[in-house]
């Protein structure tokens, strides 16, 4: 449960993360790429990427056409984590977590 609460912390805002950055280049050849991850981090995943997965013994329903943030609250929820329990991050507070939970 820990990497889960340390991996909500670094991906809870990656999409916006992205979005940014995407937004500050103008060559479209060097934005393609993050805006490709953030179609995927909208839960639209590459033919090649689904037929790796499917030989690995993952079911295509399981993930596709899920957005990534449904699919960690699936994560949690498999951990016995209520997502309305984790912290949120405060970076402007001395503490680590603030006792609010996540939207």
């Amino acid at each position: 449960s820990i990497f889960a609460l340390n991996h909500y912390v670094y991906s809870k805002n990656f999409i916006n993360y992205l979005q940014t950055v995407a937004a500050k280049i103008e060559n479209k050849e060097i934005a393609e790429p993050i805006l490709d991850n953030i179609h995927e981090e909208l839960g639209n995943y590459e033919q090649d990427d689904i037929d790796t997965l499917t030989k690995m013994g993952i079911e295509e329903d399981w993930y596709n056409k899920i957005p990534h943030k449904y699919l960690s609250r699936r994560f949690f929820e498999s951990l016995g984590i209520d997502a309305e329990d984790i912290p949120v991050i405060d970076m402007n507070d001395d503490d680590i977590y603030e006792s609010e939970s996540i939207e």
